[in-house]
């Protein structure tokens, strides 16, 4: 070794000598930005404006906050730099960027992220904590967690946070039971799941009761099937909206999960009950966690394939309109993985519950009893609900570590890119054919169908 890298050598071997003796540096604290919020609702519903006061544990000023879904547009910053804001919330709903948005005169609906301003990500600031102020009949309605009077939303989080209401009404309450109603518990929680449900129209055919009813009865459905309902509270806003027999739904997720049901106003009870689709759709993106939208198929090809399996297994519809609705639309799904594969954006719902029915079926070959059931439970126990983000790598090898077997990686990784799926073979093996009268079946796949079914099966709660 020469003389000079000698002498660097027993410079450091100095120096870490001296860091060792020197106490550590206390680690930055999470920076947290506290907002004080007013509604004014001066005219009446729609007509509302929110007054936002801000107070940060870090130098910032309104040059480093955003708003999102263009809520900047309709926001007033005071002047000389104060951090106080006025947004004409009733406006900005109004205005109607996408289908997040709602104005009626029973209330506003808005995503939070539209009103609440955050700072840029590099100001340090880690917790956003709002207080509201309303007069007294005037309520916001929200799904985050609650500490000292202050609902509570990591900066992280607040890019997908979940929607608010701002209304005078009271919201319905339904319970769907949690966790803790099932023996044995798939999870730790409680024994009951609260869903609160913001009614913003008086115009709608169906009533207060009617709501309670139809989203009661299929959250019971889905929590069987999760043996416990996949998120402790859940809000839920219904907006009237869309065409007849078309209801839309959206789930955002950042800070606690909620809902949106966009229906029109001359629905009837009899139509959800029997052939809507939407909320138990939506429902069943309460049990997992959001990953990433440029690979949507796992995500709403869970939500595909569930939906009419559980309705079935609830008794909202008949096994063979499973049957028949899988005959006529998994063909699209293998259409899009012939062309696409599963990561190359072709039709996410169809690939994505073809995908699903494979594994499901090769679940049934191997004898197994409770199929993708386990790993659907895994999912939500080990990552969370739909206020979690994850990614689909970790969500396939909690799956596959849930079966103990790796059905979904292999299957993943051979379908990934375009590849040719018989689905003839297929319906062969499961004994099932479109025919003029409907959907038939043959006996030698009635193994393999009482399987998939079987191994979905819901669990009652425990008295």
């Amino acid at each position: 070794m020469s003389g000079q890298r000698l002498r660097a050598s027993l410079a450091a071997a100095l120096l870490a000598v001296i860091a060792s003796t020197l106490p550590a540096r206390p680690a930055a604290a999470d920076g947290v930005c506290r907002y004080d919020v007013a509604a004014t609702t001066e005219g009446g519903f729609p007509d509302a404006a929110l007054d936002v006061a801000i107070r940060c544990d870090r130098p910032v000023t309104p040059r480093d906050f955003d708003f999102d879904h263009g809520g900047g547009g309709y926001a007033t910053w005071a002047p000389e730099g104060g951090l106080a804001y006025r947004v004409a919330l009733g406006p900005l709903a109004a205005a109607g960027r996408g289908s997040d948005f709602a104005a009626t005169t029973a209330g506003v609906l808005a995503p939070i992220g539209s009103w609440l301003a955050a700072p840029d990500p590099g100001a340090g600031v880690t917790r956003l904590e709002i207080a509201f102020h309303g007069a007294a009949d005037v309520k916001l309605l929200v799904n985050l967690e609650e500490a000292d009077g202050r609902y509570l939303l990591a900066r992280e989080d607040w890019r997908f946070a979940g929607y608010s209401v701002l209304t005078a009404r009271a919201p319905l309450v339904v319970t769907a039971p949690g966790p803790a109603a099932f023996a044995p518990p798939g999870r730790a929680g409680p024994a009951e799941a609260t869903i609160r449900i913001a009614l913003l129209d008086d115009g709608f055919r169906m009533t207060a009761g009617d709501f309670e009813e139809w989203i009661g009865r299929f959250a019971v459905l889905v929590a069987r099937y999760w043996a416990g309902f996949p998120s402790d509270r859940l809000l839920i806003a219904v907006t009237p909206g869309g065409r007849p027999r078309a209801p839309f739904g959206r789930v955002r997720g950042g800070g606690g999960v909620t809902m949106l049901l966009r229906i029109d106003r001359e629905e009837t009870p009899a139509f959800l009950h029997r052939e809507d689709w939407v909320l138990t759709h939506e429902l069943i993106h309460l049990g997992a966690p959001f990953a990433p939208r440029r690979q949507p198929w796992f995500m709403e090809g869970m939500a595909t394939y569930l939906e009419p399996m559980i309705r079935a297994l609830g008794g909202a519809t008949p096994r063979n309109a499973v049957w028949e609705e899988w005959l006529r639309a998994m063909p699209t799904g293998a259409a899009g993985i012939s062309d696409m594969g599963l990561e190359g954006g072709g039709h996410p719902y169809w690939t994505g519950a073809l995908f699903f029915l494979m594994a499901d079926v090769e679940l049934a070959r191997r004898g197994d009893t409770d199929g993708l059931a386990r790993c659907f439970r895994a999912i939500r126990r080990e990552l969370g609900d739909a206020a979690s983000r994850s990614t689909i790598g970790a969500i396939i090898d909690v799956c596959d570590r849930a079966i103990g077997s790796p059905v979904l990686e292999t299957l993943s990784r051979r379908y990934a890119v375009p590849a040719e799926i018989n689905l003839d073979a297929l319906w062969r093996e499961l004994g099932v054919a479109a025919g003029p009268a409907g959907v038939s079946f043959a006996e030698s796949g009635a193994d393999l169908r009482r399987a998939l079914f079987d191994g979905g099966r819901l669990p009652a709660p425990r008295p």
